[in-house]
């Protein structure tokens, strides 16, 4: 499997495992400069944050967020939700709202939902990842210290690799690293977060040899897990 479709998959499979929090936790922080740290060490992490984590912060997070925002949330979390229906609510709420981070945020999240239904066809699967990588930009430039955004920024770039092939997932895999670091120093209680990055640690030791001199060949440096 090429290194790119390794990078997707883990992108997928993070998703599916535990979802999304429910709401953005505002906070002021920076990445870290560290070489990232070994991808053991980072799944430990993870574990132990996904047993700790409670719903305080998602309660936190709802008070600072518009009422269509929660309303979204709610919809997203219902067992019965409609994931086309969802995103047209949030695209309303967006066209009426365009300054509104958490209904940005959350329409590129049910893009990114509707586009990996089984019933969505090639062509509409394409338009909506775009769309989810549109949206994703523009609440990025509104709010840069909001982690949903930034968790979701890395999620949907490192979808863009199945259009634009492996080159591009390989090159796009340093920027979807930052983000998942950024997301996880704005919000440390993150379990997805954490276990989106000790994936991406783990997909990225797995480059094969010849993976990895094609990748120095055309990028200079390949991505490296630590």
């Amino acid at each position: 499997m090429s290194t790119g479709r390794k990078i997707l998959r883990m992108s997928r499979r993070a998703v599916r495992l535990h979802g999304t929090a429910a709401a953005p936790a505002i906070a002021s922080s920076s990445v870290r400069q560290n070489p990232t740290p070994p991808a053991s060490m980072l799944l430990g992490a993870a574990a132990s944050i996904f047993l700790l984590a409670s719903t305080s912060t998602v309660i936190h997070a709802r008070s600072q967020e518009s009422t269509l925002a929660v309303k979204a949330e709610e919809l997203y979390n219902s067992p019965s939700y409609d994931r086309r229906k969802l995103l047209q609510y949030l695209q309303r709420g967006v066209g009426e709202h365009p300054h509104d981070v958490g209904l940005q945020w959350r329409l590129a999240r049910a893009a990114y939902d509707v586009a990996s239904l089984s019933s969505t066809s090639l062509d509409e699967k394409k338009t909506l990842i775009y769309l989810a990588r549109d949206v994703i930009q523009a609440a990025l430039a509104l709010d840069a210290d909001n982690f949903a955004v930034h968790k979701w920024y890395g999620i949907i770039l490192s979808s863009i690799g199945e259009f634009e092939g492996s080159k591009v997932t390989i090159a796009n895999s340093f920027t979807v690293r930052d983000h998942w670091l950024k997301a996880i120093a704005l919000n440390p209680s993150d379990a997805t977060s954490f276990h989106l990055l000790g994936r991406w640690c783990l997909t990225i030791a797995d480059i094969s040899w010849i993976e990895r001199q094609l990748a120095t060949a055309i990028f200079g440096t390949p991505p490296r897990a630590t």
